[in-house]
């Protein structure tokens, strides 16, 4: 008879293997069974159904919503966390924690990493570790927000991002907002201005928030606009703002009069480049839904409430 075909040498031999913790070639002492013999009987054994393997998977509600993001809206990546059942303000630091301990795997060797301002972007910028990287540089991909002191600008999540990662980074020396575009247009021409812009034009990889347009957008709060703008483009249409780029409820782009007079690196593909979105918090989910479906994201990381309610707006929709 077989050994393939002895039943009882079969139960013995998974036995051996995952209840007792023997490896293969100590199996094959024991039971003077060449090791080819035992890799084949175990493999007949799952075949069989004698021996079924459970995975006991903590993550699967989160990789399931991945996945659903993925087919979705055409992601190349996704990565959905579970911040828990706590306030916005609770949530955040535990989000970011999660994100910064994935972003590494995004970014890689000799890679421009380009990056905008806000408020998420710079709690997962403050929780990365140490992650050395060889011929890394950050780029801040829009200028300086309002007149009030904050950490959330392009040029100190690049700072730090540098940092953590030994890296080197530029620094957009300008407003992301000027009064006309006449001004505006004469203040990207200035030579350390222009190129760094340049830079972020050709990055690998950028790095994005989705805003509201609302009084809770970075851009309203650091006072880098006012009422007035918030106006401006809600009568246009805007839900949802990446970079300084503005998207109506169905995902298309809308020109304003505000992103003629902005210093900022532009929503749009470029070959090779990927465009990775972070984003957390239900009041977002008018505005991530709206970014999903430009087409312009990549690669998307949020939360698992954020993650449910885009892809039940979807449905609903």
């Amino acid at each position: 008879m077989s050994v393939l075909d002895n039943t009882r040498l079969m139960v013995e031999v998974c036995k051996l293997c995952y209840e007792d913790g023997l490896s293969q070639k100590e199996i094959s002492s024991r039971l003077n069974i060449s090791r080819p013999q035992i890799s084949r009987i175990m493999r007949s054994a799952r075949e069989k159904g004698i021996l079924t393997i459970n995975i006991s998977n903590p993550f699967s509600e989160e990789l399931k919503l991945e996945q659903q993001l993925k087919n979705r809206f055409g992601l190349s990546g996704a990565f959905v966390c579970d911040v828990g059942t706590g306030s916005s303000a609770e949530q955040l630091p535990l989000f970011a924690r999660q994100c910064a301990l994935e972003l590494g795997n995004y970014i890689h060797d000799g890679d421009r990493v380009g990056v905008v301002s806000g408020k998420t972007l710079s709690a997962v910028a403050s929780s990365m570790q140490s992650v050395r990287k060889r011929d890394l540089h950050f780029i801040p991909l829009v200028g300086a927000l309002g007149n009030v002191g904050n950490d959330w600008s392009a040029n100190s999540i690049a700072r730090i991002l540098a940092f953590k990662m030994d890296a080197s980074y530029s620094v957009l020396n300008a407003p992301i907002l000027i009064r006309n575009k006449v001004s505006r247009d004469i203040l990207i021409r200035e030579p350390n201005i222009a190129s760094v812009l340049k830079e972020g034009e050709s990055c690998d990889l950028a790095i994005v928030g989705v805003g509201q347009v609302s009084t809770q957008s970075t851009t309203y709060l650091s006072g880098a606009f006012n009422d007035d703008d918030l106006v401006t483009l809600r009568k246009a249409g805007a839900v949802a703002s990446v970079s300084i780029s503005y998207l109506d409820r169905n995902g298309s782009l809308i020109g304003t009069e505000i992103t003629e007079r902005s210093i900022a690196w532009q929503l749009r593909k470029r070959p090779g480049r990927k465009i990775l979105a972070i984003s957390t918090g239900l009041s977002k989910t008018e505005a991530l839904r709206a970014a999903l479906l430009s087409g312009y994201i990549d690669i998307l990381m949020t939360s698992v409430p954020l993650a449910r309610a885009v892809l039940d707006s979807g449905q609903e929709a």
